[in-house]
């Protein structure tokens, strides 16, 4: 019988571990801007040759070293020289999201690099990077594959509920319709799963709206997807979304806003982020910028619209791009600036949520002629890389751990079908798995583990693991435990940073001349951990007086033979 476990929960910006997924280590962004984020806070690079107003994509690989960069025309390589056969892609740089990279399932040297064109009237096309061929460097062997005509400029990528393929949205111009391709092993389904829900975007004819602008995104789990949607007569929207089917539902007009553009979702998708701005008089520089925050954790519609709460107002700056990334914070993009925005705690509610204008300087320490300056776009990439692992916690008591089930994110789709632990410790026998919530299980000897939890959920599953180290004295003795009457014998004990004796003695090494046969114990400490364990041992006493006699007939016979 499948069930479901639910728990209560306490939402911190502590209560999951982010899976720090480094294929999003480096961002390649703007006019010729790129952070690296395998230091915190992330460092500013100038190795960037990529100029582009506003859509970017970048991948590195498993151990976060540079692969490939585009804006969805040309494509630059990890030397930062254009892509052989990288040239003449049919995406644009002027198109809110121009392109994403992602790696096709199955294999490791093959990557789909998906673009569109702008205005409304370009199409979603697919290229193929190869990299196993110009000696590592990739080629293109695929080039402009065409999927669908007359897109917006939206595009996003999640994976798909069997935990394998992928889920390609794009939504058709001038339509309701939200365009679900399917991408796995064998390629790119060309035959999309069409939702036609939502607001219609097109170009208003009364009043110049373009409503094919603006990001729209995946939460890190990809139940959800977030709109900004148009220019002077827009709005912010979520959808709920079907990972096993690829369907949307339940769109929700969150506000109407002007210049809307930028929307993101916080790593445990409980908050959902959006950025505008307000002109005195178009095209006059912005008078405004604005980040607003949602609360999700209801889930329920009402409560999520009037959760509204605007983050920050900052005066004679647009906020536009917003991008979650792998350290947990959200980062904002601000043309024309040299410093990123900061969402410090985005799964905190209201401004305890704490942005910073001039969070993140993008400024390289090296000297430039031109410095790198941000423009409207960040790097657009697969939301599952920012999804978070719950953590189990454990309470340790030397061989014994008392293990705590992990705090789950408020969202449904985080209801558990099944859970398994494995303590890694199969010299315990069957004691090694448990299907407790909160089992406790000692350790069969000192030593280091990997203690497993596997999650079932509707979607997916995560596997989490610690190591442990136990590290509890084995004690060992050495000296004669068996003795005559009235000797002396001297025990010495190791395997541990401190020894107490039955006798009061707390030195490692121990004198006793016991009348008869007597039993002792002594404990051992590890002062590291304060670990202790105890050996208990026997000194035999024996008569000896035969013994005796005879040795010392055959030493007089040594002595005097004759």
């Amino acid at each position: 019988m499948r069930f479901k476990l639910f728990f209560v929960i306490v939402v911190s910006c502590h209560s999951f571990l982010l899976r720090a997924q480094k294929e999003t280590s480096n961002w390649y962004f703007g006019w010729q801007a790129a952070i690296n984020f395998s230091t915190s806070p992330p460092s500013s690079l100038s190795t960037n040759v990529m100029t582009t107003p506003e859509g970017c994509t970048t991948i590195s690989d498993k151990d976060g070293n540079l692969l490939f960069y585009s804006e969805g025309y040309t494509i630059w390589n990890r030397s930062h020289v254009v892509m052989a056969n990288g040239n003449g892609l049919w995406g644009s740089p002027s198109s809110t999201q121009s392109s994403i990279i992602v790696k096709q399932p199955g294999n490791s040297n093959l990557y789909y690099v998906f673009t569109l064109g702008s205005t409304g009237v370009g199409s979603l096309h697919y290229s193929i990077v190869d990299m196993n061929l110009a000696a590592g460097m990739g080629s293109v062997t695929v080039k402009n594959f065409t999927l669908a005509a007359n897109m917006t400029e939206k595009l996003c990528v999640t994976k798909h509920c069997n935990g394998t393929d992928y889920w390609i949205l794009a939504h058709k111009y001038n339509s309701n319709d939200f365009y679900a391709y399917q991408f796995g092993a064998s390629g790119v389904s060309t035959s999309p799963v069409i939702s036609s829900i939502g607001l219609i975007q097109a170009q208003s004819t009364s009043t110049g709206s373009v409503e094919y602008v603006g990001y729209m995104k995946f939460s890190p789990n990809g139940d959800r997807v977030g709109l900004a949607i148009g220019d002077s007569i827009s709005s912010f929207e979520i959808y709920d979304f079907n990972r096993l089917t690829g369907v949307l539902s339940n769109n929700m007009v969150l506000s109407k806003e002007k210049y809307v553009y930028g929307c993101e979702f916080s790593s445990d998708g409980t908050k959902f982020y959006g950025s505008s701005f307000k002109y005195a008089s178009p095209p006059l520089p912005p008078i405004q910028g604005y980040l607003i925050q949602w609360d999700l954790s209801s889930n329920t519609p009402s409560l999520i619209i009037n959760s509204k709460t605007i983050i920050d107002s900052v005066p004679n700056v647009a906020l536009t791009a917003l991008q979650l990334g792998m350290d947990g914070k959200i980062y904002c993009s601000k043309p024309a600036k040299t410093f990123l925005g900061l969402i410090q705690y985005p799964n905190n509610v209201g401004i305890s949520c704490n942005y910073i204008n001039n969070g993140l300087s993008i400024a390289p320490t090296t000297t430039n002629i031109v410095p790198p300056l941000c423009r409207s776009g960040l790097p657009n990439f697969v939301s599952n890389y920012f999804r978070e692992i719950p953590v189990f916690t454990k309470t340790v008591s030397c061989a014994q751990i008392n293990f705590s089930f992990p705090v789950l994110p408020p969202t449904t789709s985080y209801s558990v079908n099944s859970f398994m632990w494995n303590f890694g410790d199969p010299s315990s026998g069957a004691s090694n798995t448990s299907t407790l919530a909160n089992p406790i299980h000692l350790f069969s000897s000192s030593g280091v583990y990997t203690a497993q939890l596997i999650l079932n959920y509707d979607c997916i599953s995560d596997t989490i693991r610690q190591v442990l180290t136990i590290d509890v004295p084995q004690i060992n003795l050495s000296g004669k435990m068996s003795i005559c009457e009235n000797e002396k014998t001297i025990i010495l004990a190791s395997g541990a940073n401190s020894y107490s004796w039955s006798v009061g003695t707390i030195t490692a090494s121990i004198s006793l001349t016991p009348s008869v046969t007597s039993i002792y114990t002594v404990v051992g400490t590890n002062t590291t951990n304060l670990c202790t364990s105890s050996k208990v041992f026997t000194i035999t006493v024996n008569p000896c007086t035969g013994i005796y006699e005879t040795e010392k007939k055959d030493w007089l016979i040594a002595v005097y033979p004759n």
